[in-house]
């Protein structure tokens, strides 16, 4: 595979098919393929890959959000599509190492909560430290519970809220990483981005806003690696955080020259590169459309 023609070798790039063939590409939480677009004309699905896919290797495409956890995901691929999805992620109780569904430990509060058998809707759940056992059916009500105060934040569109979400759960009754509040700092970043962020008090900083980045961006590449609109807006708000707190830094001299010059051009690479990659994700016509 190569960009822009079809051919049986590896790499990255466009392949068409019919969409009855894209029927039958196997769902993978970690996918080898991300956007596609169907040619009004001729009825051709046009698939973009988002990894580098070696000759032979199964075309594979992500059914749900990323950022939902095992078991959420799981049970609604089960009720939809009518199958037990027993891939990379889905079979790692750690979830690519995300720790994206883990608890804090109901007993020592110092261990991660996770299910003994992640392809058992039913398995218990045990801790990494004290390895006592919780009943799945009690990490579901606590995950239940603070799902429905997430989703009042979405309902009341009092997105600085997310903030108060992540400062009572984080650490305390999840894992830093957990879906839920990974999804929070997703929403935050955009509504910084995007919104009104003289609503959220106090403001946040240079450094808040750069951890924010971080911890999303860090959680996401596990979870969500290549090209994808998600995993470029992560990589784009990191660098671009991290620029602003490099030159923040700069400015108040806790940074010498030497040092901003070299991590400050790092940055602007990165995001060169980010905005290149892009255009990638967008299917263009005159490039992409393969003959025959």
């Amino acid at each position: 595979w190569r960009r822009g023609r079809s051919t049986p070798r590896s790499g990255t790039g466009t392949r068409t098919t019919s969409s009855t063939t894209s029927s039958r590409i196997s769902g993978w939480q970690i996918p080898s393929l991300s956007r596609y677009v169907i040619d009004p004309k001729t009825f051709n699905m046009y698939v973009r890959s988002r990894v580098s896919i070696k000759a032979g290797e199964e075309l594979t495409v992500q059914y749900l959000s990323a950022l939902w956890g095992n078991l959420k995901r799981r049970k609604i691929i089960r009720s939809e599509w009518y199958f037990d999805c027993a891939c990379v992620r889905c079979a790692d109780r750690t979830e690519c190492g995300s720790n994206i569904s883990s608890v804090k430990c109901f007993e020592c509060n110092a261990g991660n909560l996770m299910p003994r058998d992640s392809l058992d809707y039913d398995s218990v759940w045990f801790c990494s430290k004290c390895n006592s056992e919780i009943a799945a059916e009690r990490i579901e009500a606590l995950v239940k519970d603070i799902e429905l105060e997430f989703d009042g934040v979405l309902e009341t569109e009092e997105f600085w809220r997310y903030r108060e979400l992540l400062e009572k759960y984080s650490g305390t009754f999840l894992h830093p990483n957990h879906w839920i509040l990974t999804t929070a700092r997703r929403n935050l970043i955009q509504y910084m981005c995007y919104g009104d962020p003289t609503r959220i008090f106090p403001p946040v900083d240079h450094v808040e806003k750069f951890k924010l980045c971080q911890d999303f961006f860090t959680t996401l590449k596990k979870v969500d690696p290549g090209w994808s609109d998600l995993s470029m807006f992560a990589a784009r708000e990191f660098h671009y955080a991290k620029l602003s707190l490099l030159e923040r830094e700069f400015a108040v001299g806790r940074v010498q020259m030497d040092e901003f010059s070299v991590k400050s051009r790092n940055s602007i690479d990165a995001l060169d590169r980010i905005n290149k990659d892009k255009e990638f994700l967008v299917f263009d016509d005159e490039r992409d459309r393969l003959d025959g």
